[in-house]
């Protein structure tokens, strides 16, 4: 069984390989992968377990304008839906769609979060 704990690492790997002179043996260490669509499961992850997760980056973005954000488990289920769904539709950018999906749906937060009365937004399904 082959781990694929790195397997973005190797993936990144390949777009910088290049043929550094004549000599064709470095052509050798040219890595081909192919790799499955990311699915709802995989989005919720990503969104939530890294230390440097989207979601806590956001929290964190406007706690210094004083707003605190909170997703629910819903919330977070309805976002990996929505870019596994807009995945599916269009061009398949992967995880970098979830960055399009948070961006557009906190977009008026971002904007009007410091001159807004409201200090505290919890983000749900339905928002």
């Amino acid at each position: 069984m082959v781990r694929t704990d790195h397997i973005l690492f190797i993936a990144a790997a390949r777009s910088t390989c290049r043929s550094v002179g004549p000599d064709p043996s470095f052509k050798a260490f040219s890595i081909r992968v192919e790799l499955e669509p990311l699915g709802r499961d995989e989005f919720v992850r990503i969104l939530t377990e890294p230390r440097s997760a989207l979601l806590k980056q956001y929290t964190a973005l406007m706690d210094t304008e004083g707003i605190t954000l909170t997703f629910t488990d819903d919330a977070v289920a309805a976002s990996a839906d929505y870019a596994q769904t807009v995945n599916d539709r269009t061009e398949n950018i992967g995880a970098r769609r979830l960055a399009t999906v948070l961006e557009k749906l906190l977009d008026d937060i971002s904007f009007e979060g410091r001159t807004s009365k409201t200090r505290w937004w919890r983000s749900t399904r339905r928002t």
